[in-house]
């Protein structure tokens, strides 16, 4: 498993990934992604899904929340 950081997000932003090779979304290894906010107190992590307000997402395709972790 790899995580690569995304390039051009305002926070950190990591995709998550079995495939060495071929980190990408549409790659038949990805996983999901971990998302911080702009301070770096709170991570997320999501499962490989849409996220749930883009306009193709459905019930069966939404990605979860799967974690979180909050720096104090």
């Amino acid at each position: 498993m790899i995580a690569k950081k995304r390039k051009w997000n305002v926070s950190s932003n990591y995709l998550i990934t079995l495939e060495a090779n071929n980190p990408e979304i549409t790659s038949k290894g990805y996983i999901g992604k971990l998302r911080s906010n702009f301070m770096g107190t709170e991570y997320h992590l999501y499962s490989n899904g849409l996220n749930p307000k883009k306009k193709e997402a459905e019930i069966s395709n939404v990605r979860e929340e799967m974690a979180t972790i909050i720096y104090v």
